[in-house]
């Protein structure tokens, strides 16, 4: 790999290779590095030396980072760094190992081919949340930002080889206030409603139509209104829009119409807000369980298959630094691209496998049964199993959909939005010859609360949003039959684990809670989370109603892991029932008699829940 001179070494995140140039900076791929070993891929937006000089570009590159920093969301690229360095300067962001959109819609239409109708709705459906999540941001008093993206087109979604989605480029990015009776143009020509080329200020709702326009394009593989300049745009687009299906037969009436009125030349007739297009697509095109893993397969097998490579080149490989020891402190690989030789690594003996667990029992639990799993595991794989206890599930979710943990103990809720994104289920526990179980909402016994309607008004007490018995079903069931949550309960505490819910409706902190609780054919409670966690104050406690079936805890798998090793791990862990150590393990952590392979089907039940509180 040869080396820029100018580069050979940069602070935080040395480079040693120009990777690229782009509208406004160069671009690299970097590892910033710490103590300890610790290196993480970053991707690097640089000022060239003449732009540099360029007071204008200065501020709009720090504009972008101060704007992007702000921004937390998980299909919108992250803003790690600002800084800047020989007078250059610099944003240092997530690298997202993959091709963007307008890639695929590139080489698909080159091999004559076309991109799954639901792989484009899923993209679309993520483009659409994050969005809506830039349109909704508030300051730090509460008022809205009113955040307009800008320069929504395909080569700014990014889609990672692991399923992720990404949203990026915030260079042109504004506030609604600041650009309010402007009539200044930004952004793509042919991502423009017809309406900004009359000179009409700019808006939410123009991203909302270039959504429209990036979902356009990618069913039909052409563009809507080609053209690099406005000149060349305004004349196409007075030939009007022609219908989705001309180009695209095999696609559904209904997603026809929502695309052609996203993209209408009408602003009365467009979606107004993106919330407006993820519902009108949910319509047209309904969500699926393994709509998330579905595009990881799809992206990944396109990524390395032989057409793709051989056209775009291979991605850089990201892990295994750790196995040539210490290296140079700073290193750098090309993007997709460049074709420079990859150094070679070592032989060495198998990593350890990450095993993430929540504390939903209680930490100390969790950290006792997962280094049982822990041990037990690593003898029958024959490589080492570390134990990684999270705060909370949001926190696991990400950690395993990131690839920071390979498997993981997994909710059923926060299977389903791991599930999104690419990650896969590989067992899921048994109890008593069943694979599914409830919640109950449980007040004290000397209540005076009869049902569901008493609670109105009151306080409740839930374990987490993430999970299923602790909040979710017994919430959607509120919101079924009650209203919202928010607006039936005068107050809604989370308490983080089930042990901590039992106990706050058992002295009186909240009126009810929501814990689990399984029971047999006819209705006899066979274990519940109150004799579990607080067996001395269980007849404190009653049912007051139950919901389900909710589908048994279960272990997950990150996306990408071999298929070999996958394998292995579903053989082991669906084993473990068959000898007297492996079944007490599987008692003590899961409560269960065994692991089955998994079961996506039965997740269904947990999609429908969260759909209502959505």
């Amino acid at each position: 790999m040869t080396q820029d001179p100018e580069n050979t070494l940069f602070g935080r995140y040395p480079l040693r290779r120009l990777l690229g140039e782009g509208g406004m900076g160069q671009v690299y791929l970097a590892s910033a590095t710490g103590s300890a070993g610790f290196e993480k891929r970053v991707a690097l937006k640089m000022l060239g030396a003449e732009q540099a000089m360029d007071a204008g570009l200065v501020r709009s590159l720090e504009r972008e980072a101060l704007i992007g920093v702000q921004l937390d969301h998980e299909n919108l690229v992250q803003i790690l760094d600002y800084g800047e360095h020989g007078g250059r300067a610099f944003i240092a962001m997530e690298y997202v190992r993959g091709f963007s959109l307008g890639s695929v819609i590139k080489h698909t239409k080159g091999q004559g081919r076309t991109i799954p109708i639901g792989i484009l709705v899923h993209i679309a459906r993520k483009v659409a949340e994050a969005l809506n999540y830039m349109h909704h941001l508030v300051d730090g008093e509460g008022r809205p930002l009113e955040l307009i993206h800008g320069d929504v087109s395909p080569s700014n979604v990014l889609l990672a080889t692991d399923g992720r989605i990404k949203l990026t480029d915030f260079g042109i990015t504004a506030l609604s206030k600041e650009i309010r009776g402007e009539r200044a143009v930004a952004g793509k020509p042919g991502y423009l409603p017809p309406e900004a080329l009359l000179g009409a200020p700019h808006n939410q709702a123009w991203d909302v139509y270039a959504l429209g326009v990036v979902l356009y394009e990618g069913l039909c593989g052409r563009q809507l209104y080609p053209g690099s300049s406005l000149d060349e745009v305004r004349e196409v687009m007075a030939a009007g829009v022609e219908c989705v299906d001309l180009h695209r037969p095999d696609c559904p009436g209904s997603l026809c119409r929502v695309v052609e009125r996203a993209v209408s030349q009408n602003p009365g007739l467009r979606f107004v807000s993106a919330v407006d297009l993820v519902r009108a697509l949910d319509d047209a095109v309904p969500r699926r369980l393994d709509d998330g893993a579905e595009h990881a397969a799809w992206i990944g097998a396109l990524f390395a298959s032989e057409a793709f490579v051989r056209e775009h080149g291979e991605l850089p490989f990201t892990g295994g630094i750790g196995a040539t020891g210490r290296l140079a402190p700073y290193i750098t690989q090309n993007l997709p691209g460049e074709q420079d030789e990859m150094p070679t690594v070592a032989p060495r003996r198998l990593p350890a496998l990450r095993f993430g667990l929540s504390p939903a029992l209680g930490s100390d639990v969790a950290k006792k049964h997962g280094a049982h799993l822990a041990e037990v595991l690593s003898a029958r794989l024959g490589r080492d199993v570390r134990v990684m206890v999270f705060g909370d599930y949001g926190t696991l979710l990400d950690c395993l959909c990131q690839g920071e943990v390979d498997f993981a103990w997994t909710p059923p809720l926060t299977f389903v939005e791991a599930a999104e994104r690419g990650v896969g289920n590989l067992v899921i526990a048994k109890r008593r010859g069943r694979l599914t179980y409830e919640t109950a909402i449980i007040v004290r016994a000397d209540s005076p609360i009869q049902s569901l309607e008493d609670l109105r008004g009151q306080t409740v007490a839930w374990v987490d949003r993430a999970s299923s018995a602790g909040y979710l079903f017994a919430a959607a069931e509120v919101a079924r039959r009650l209203g919202p949550p928010a607006t039936v309960f005068s107050r809604e505490h989370f308490h983080g684990s089930y042990r901590a819910v039992c106990e706050a409706v058992a002295n009186g902190w909240a009126t009810a809670g929501a814990a689990y609780i399984e029971r047999s054919e006819s209705g006899e409670v066979l274990t519940s989370a109150w004799a579990d966690l607080i067996p001395e104050r269980a007849g404190e406690l009653r049912v007051l109603e139950c919901v389900g079936p909710i589908p048994g805890d279960g272990i997950a798998h990150r996306p990408g892991l071999p298929d070999r090793l996958l394998r292995q791990l579903v053989d082991v862990l669906s084993s473990l029932g068959s000898d007297p150590e492996g079944s007490q393990m599987i008692m003590d952590v899961f409560g269960a008699e065994e692991l089955v392979p998994g079961r996506p089907d039965l997740y269904d039940s947990v999609l429908s829940a969260k759909l209502k509180l959505e």
